[in-house]
């Protein structure tokens, strides 16, 4: 509270006090008791003109990409569009430093809410717990947290991403050997969040029931772009035999097609040697490559809808006290995320959106983030 609202409040007790002392006294025009009841107007309406107008957002790399870009203005504009300033903090892929960023946050104070995009599902639940205490409701995006009171987690589906890469390889193994067997590279993004063990759990959970499938695994630990291109070469080198990819992400796609075109497995659709290509975000590289016969499939992100549930999510606890109930199911047509629906989560409810399956078939749709241009704010 500040200074000048504080001293409101000692007029009040002043006058108060001198109501008591008055009120044996013949009633002036004016009463103690009306000067009292005017004054504390004047700090009601004080109080009322000091709520918290600001939004903090934590990025995970706001300008890195198409894809964080997307992800940057659905939340930025839903902020301003709710009529609260938009806070940006950029750590760059670096979790320590988000954590950093946001306890600065915090102890900056004037926030009415926290959009945060997990680098580290864990280190960043004491920053999380830090809100708490503060009274700042939390909202995560794209990934969760494994600890603290989160409002709500908006995210996509990433077991059904990994679903969706999977039957694609499964139907491209078996048209092309007759029977679902051959040998498949997953370039996974690192064990530090929640995605990438959702997306490799869904795609493991369904190339499971397919026993002459062999994975084989190259870390890009961190979304390390360097990890995914060495990674992807290294193995392509070791498993000559390899006859699909499976990558977390579209991050990835220049890194591994680097790694394919030093390795000689680089070959369109329909030509024999092509190796199945496929990957989840929906950047609008990736839709190229699936228009040229490239790639096979990505599953996308709805990116700019993150930032338009967290903010719907977090406006109505703040005007109304609302939360997400569990159970609740949402839908809209034409979105790369509907149906959507609440569940519970480790740290509080979660919107699992379903990610859009893009293949040759769909590559064109408007409404995909990868088919819109996105410029990097001035």
């Amino acid at each position: 509270m500040k200074k000048k609202t504080i001293w409101v409040l000692s007029a009040v007790l002043i006058l108060a006090m001198v109501f008591g002392i008055s009120s044996c006294a013949p009633a002036p025009a004016e009463s103690a008791e009306e000067v009292v009841e005017e004054v504390v107007e004047e700090v009601v309406e004080e109080v009322v003109e000091e709520k918290p107008m600001k939004i903090a957002y934590l990025a995970q790399a706001a300008f890195a990409n198409d894809f964080t870009l997307s992800e940057y203005y659905g939340v930025v504009d839903s902020i301003e569009a709710a009529g609260y300033e938009a806070v940006v903090y950029n750590p760059d892929f670096d979790g320590a430093e988000q954590i950093n960023m946001m306890e600065d946050a915090i102890a900056e104070g004037g926030l009415a809410g926290i959009i945060v995009h997990p680098i580290d599902s864990a280190l960043i639940v004491n920053a999380i717990e830090n809100a708490n205490e503060a009274g700042i409701p939390v909202v995560n995006i794209v990934a969760g947290s494994t600890g603290g009171d989160v409002l709500v987690t908006v995210r996509n589906d990433t077991a059904a991403e990994g679903t969706n890469a999977c039957a694609v390889v499964v139907a491209g193994l078996e048209a092309k050997y007759g029977e679902v067997k051959g040998k498949v590279l997953e370039v996974h993004g690192g064990l530090q969040d929640d995605v990438a063990k959702g997306r490799s759990a869904g795609f493991m959970g369904c190339i499971a029931d397919y026993p002459n499938v062999e994975v084989v695994t190259t870390s890009a630990d961190g979304w390390s772009l360097t990890l995914a291109e060495s990674g992807t070469r290294d193995a392509l080198t070791a498993n000559p035999d390899v006859d699909a990819i499976y990558s977390h992400a579209d991050y990835f796609n220049d890194a591994i097609e680097a790694g394919l075109v030093a390795a000689d497995k680089l070959y369109a659709r329909p030509d024999e040697k092509h190796i199945i290509w496929t990957s989840i975000d929906g950047a609008g590289h990736a839709l190229e490559r699936i228009k040229n016969g490239i790639m096979d499939q990505t599953s996308a992100n709805p990116n700019y809808a993150y930032g338009e549930w967290a903010m719907k999510f977090l406006v109505d606890f703040i005007d109304n006290g609302n939360k997400p109930v569990v159970g609740t199911v949402y839908e809209e047509a034409n979105t790369a995320w509907s149906p959507a629906r609440v569940e519970e989560g480790a740290a509080g409810p979660h919107m699992i959106m379903t990610p859009f399956n893009v293949t040759p078939e769909t590559a064109d749709a408007e409404f995909l983030w990868g088919n819109q241009v996105w410029e990097k704010p001035e």
